[in-house]
């Protein structure tokens, strides 16, 4: 029995009137909408806080590399050093470098193919690293030219705007002392070479943790045989603590040496940023999961509406 001028209406055992159906699912509904867009406002902050930071394909057209100004994160074009008369410039040449399902863009970078030159190819970033605090990831592709490699060549950090030997904080190529490709840092050796020596494409990633005082954690990859995820079985991982390895200038180099291929550099805050997968596809952005979010449950809405009025 309902108590009278309650009739069709449900009470709780308190004697308080309960939510109708139709106000029940109006009031699930919403719900589940302030749900959707807390979890959306959290998918923006990760998003937020992980990004590729420097990006370079050279997808530029065949020829000269001095003077390109694409990709991103850099503060000005790619330029030449070149310590030989007369020289010979850093080239674009088709097609880029591959490495297992990495993805890839572009065309790829040679610099000095011919023994008798030395030169650099230097370009600038947009952000100095090095804070306390903070990390980054590093990665790009690496082919010699021969198995008989010059007296030095390799990939470069400097912490200076421009190239000094003094301020070089990381090499990893040949220098005089190891025949195959090894890191050096501050200068120095560090342990044994990171792949042996021939005319493969390798792909080295590294991540450095900037602690106090100066006080820095290198850990390089080199070769990986799993992309997916970062420090995958069978691979070469050479770690240790430095002094001070912030950089903001990147250097691509061969002395005398018969010359060498490098291709997708990338600065990120995470391993995904630095080794994306082909055919990974864009992450959509935060307002397609709300306008999605909102479609389905206006579209369960209706349909529950039809339903009701079927029945």
């Amino acid at each position: 029995m309902f108590p009278v001028g309650s009739r069709n209406k449900l009470l709780t055992p308190m004697g308080m009137p309960m939510l109708s159906l139709k106000n029940f699912v109006r009031s699930t509904v919403t719900r589940s909408l302030f749900a959707v867009a807390a979890a959306v406002v959290a998918l923006s902050a990760l998003q937020a806080q992980a990004a590729l930071l420097v990006y370079e394909g050279f997808s530029y057209p065949v020829g000269g590399l001095a003077g390109q100004n694409g990709g991103s994160g850099w503060s000005n074009a790619w330029s030449d050093q070149t310590l030989d008369f007369p020289g010979s410039l850093g080239q674009v040449v088709s097609p880029g470098l591959t490495y297992l399902n990495l993805a890839v863009t572009g065309n790829h970078a040679e610099v000095a193919p011919d023994v008798g030159i030395s030169q650099r190819t230097l370009r600038n970033l947009s952000t100095n690293f090095g804070t306390d605090g903070t990390s980054v990831y590093f990665s790009f592709l690496y082919q010699p030219h021969s198995t008989s490699p010059g007296p030095y060549n390799g990939y470069e950090l400097y912490n200076s705007p421009t190239q000094d030997d003094g301020a070089r904080t990381i090499q990893i190529g040949i220098n005089g002392v190891a025949v195959a490709p090894s890191l050096f840092v501050n200068g120095a050796l560090v342990g044994l070479p990171l792949v042996a020596q021939g005319t493969n494409v390798h792909f080295f990633v590294g991540k450095i943790v900037y602690g106090a005082g100066d006080v820095d954690t290198l850990i390089l990859y080199a070769d990986p045989t799993s992309l997916a995820t970062e420090g995958g079985p069978d691979t070469t991982t050479t770690a240790g603590a430095f002094s001070n390895l912030a950089f903001e200038l990147v250097s691509m180099t061969s002395f005398q040496d018969p010359g060498v291929n490098f291709d997708e550099l990338r600065f990120g805050d995470t391993w995904a940023d630095v080794v994306p997968l082909e055919g990974g596809g864009a992450v959509p952005e935060p307002s397609t999961f709300v306008l999605a979010a909102l479609g389905l449950a206006g579209l369960g809405l209706v349909g529950w509406k039809q339903r009701r009025s079927r029945g």
